[in-house]
């Protein structure tokens, strides 16, 4: 490297060298090696060895010790700025420089000498890691932990395409080719997603644009508890988890809440629910003398009965003494069909039945399990309590659950008989419509929520004089413990949900059933898939 100066005076070349000095000083503390010459006017360099001489040098020069010698060139007598000579392609470095111009001294302490071999590292293209260290930095596609080139992820943390890619067989390296993949389930290949299809990309690795991920809020307010109660305590949406942003602005985050549309609470007299904190007296040893019926969630949950519940006490908790509870509540009796959205007329196979949950009719029942106990004897409901309303199925979620108890005075007196009070969880969605609370039998069939179908099934899990149904009213009788109703959805989607309890044939014998701790379910169900939807026994 040549700094050419021409015209400059002594002094000039001294501040030139001195900068020049600390350029090479910083190159060779980042492992840089550079040979500097300083060339000033009337310089002649030779054979390796230079000599540079001030022509303007005064008569009276001053050195050290009468002489200045740097190298091979030495200088005698006026004023003298010298590089040392033997200069060679080469990372070492020595720069002299002669006396200073007030001719004092002999300036020679500024010496570098740089021998470091840097390591050579590849790193990702744009900079954001190092590439072959095993780690998926900000720019590379993969990155195997090696520099290395054909074994699938190459020197530059990009993937190969494999040399057999695009012949539809798969071989080494490849995850797919073509039309022949081996996934086309994007939650079997990666959990992050709940949904979506696999394609093949070019490159015969697996095209994952059109994988869905759960939008679904992860942890649901709970807005039935005493310490966010700011609105009606008895709120029946607020008691399962539901519509909690009107509670409390708190809960307006889309995180949090689950909003309910179009909400119709057509047939809810008084009695016939109640929003409670206890149910019974029963307290359950192996779990820290806690109220087996209790709520899933939060402080509150839901009753709802086909007879007239007493209110609950100032604690919230509701008995009723003794077994066999029978009455009547004011909602609507003698109906001859299903109430609202309901329908319990085959709905598989397009309305024809025969194929349960598959080829859905638009507003019939499509898990056929309704038609043959409604059409078993008289065929009238009675105490018939009902409400719906909508609710909008977050981003890349398949699926709902919700808690229940099921306790009826109809058990077991009136199994196999036509007077079995019918519970119906029911959905009218784009892909399903129909009852979601039915029971998978021991047959893999599909049945409704009635006391017959859980009795046949093993169902009925705490009966006669039980403890776990003392004050519960359901004495001699029975009920479940507490179950899952597992119901799907399509991503993206509002549809309409509605729920209703009643007599079958009577208005006398009663059943209720507890409900809470309504969720979004990523994963979901498929109805057709055995033991996927429907009642799942915790």
């Amino acid at each position: 490297m040549v700094l050419p100066s021409p015209g400059l005076g002594t002094q000039q070349h001294q501040t030139i060298g001195l900068i020049a000095m600390k350029i090479v000083s910083k190159l060779s503390s980042l492992g840089l090696g550079l040979t500097l010459l300083v060339a000033c006017n009337g310089d002649d360099t030779s054979s390796g060895t230079e000599s540079t001489t001030d022509t303007t040098a005064t008569s009276n020069p001053t050195t050290t010790a009468g002489s200045t010698t740097a190298g091979t060139g030495t200088t005698t007598g006026g004023e003298t700025d010298t590089v040392s000579g033997s200069q060679s392609n080469s990372d070492s470095d020595s720069t002299t420089f002669g006396t200073d111009p007030t001719g004092s001294a002999s300036d020679t302490d500024d010496t570098t000498s740089d021998s470091t071999t840097m390591p050579v590292t590849t790193t990702d293209p744009t900079g954001g890691g190092t590439c072959g260290d095993g780690n998926l930095d900000e720019g590379e596609l993969c990155d195997d932990g090696n520099n290395d080139n054909g074994d699938g992820c190459d020197a530059d943390c990009q993937p190969e395409i494999p040399t057999d890619c695009g012949n539809g067989e798969l071989n080494e390296g490849e995850s797919c080719d073509g039309d022949n993949l081996p996934q086309t389930d994007c939650k079997q290949v990666d959990e992050q997603y709940s949904g979506g299809t696999l394609s093949c990309s070019g490159d015969c690795t697996y095209n994952f644009s059109a994988c869905e991920k759960c939008e679904a809020p992860g942890d649901l307010a709970t807005c039935d508890a005493d310490m966010y109660i700011k609105g009606d305590p008895q709120d029946i949406l607020h008691a399962i988890e539901l519509n909690c942003q009107t509670a409390d602005p708190q809960f307006n985050d889309p995180n949090k809440h689950v909003p309910v549309g179009s909400y119709m609470p057509t047939q809810i007299a008084t009695g016939s629910w109640r929003v409670i904190k206890q149910f019974g007296s029963y307290t359950d040893p192996n779990d820290n003398n806690l109220p087996l019926w209790r709520p899933r969630k939060g402080d509150r949950m839901l009753a709802i009965s086909s007879g007239n519940l007493p209110a609950p006490n100032a604690q919230g908790v509701l008995t009723q003494a003794g077994g066999t509870v029978s009455g009547t509540n004011p909602n609507p009796d003698n109906q001859g069909d299903l109430p609202g959205v309901m329908n319990w007329e085959v709905g598989s196979n397009n309305g024809g039945g025969g194929a349960p949950f598959m080829n859905c009719h638009p507003s019939n029942d499509c898990s056929d399990t309704l038609s043959a106990q409604w059409n078993l004897g008289t065929k009238t409901a009675n105490d018939v309590l009902y409400f719906q309303y909508t609710l909008a199925t977050p981003k890349g979620t398949y699926g709902y659950v919700v808690d229940f108890a099921y306790f009826s005075s109809e058990y077991p007196s009136w199994v196999n008989t036509s007077f079995n009070d019918m519970a119906i969880l029911w959905q009218v969605a784009e892909e399903y419509t129909g009852n979601v609370t039915f029971i998978t039998d021991n047959n893999n069939n599909p049945r409704p929520l009635t006391v017959t179908a859980l009795a046949q099934n093993g169902l009925m899990q705490f009966t006669g004089n039980a403890p776990q149904l003392a004050n519960t009213g359901f004495v001699g009788n029975g009920g479940t413990g507490w179950a899952t109703v597992k119901g799907p959805a399509k991503p993206a989607e509002t549809f309409t949900v509605a729920w209703t309890v009643f007599d079958k044939a009577d208005s006398i014998l009663d059943t209720v059933l507890l409900i809470d701790n309504f969720a979004w379910d990523c994963e979901g169900c498929v109805p057709s898939e055995v033991d996927s939807c429907g009642v799942q026994p915790q």
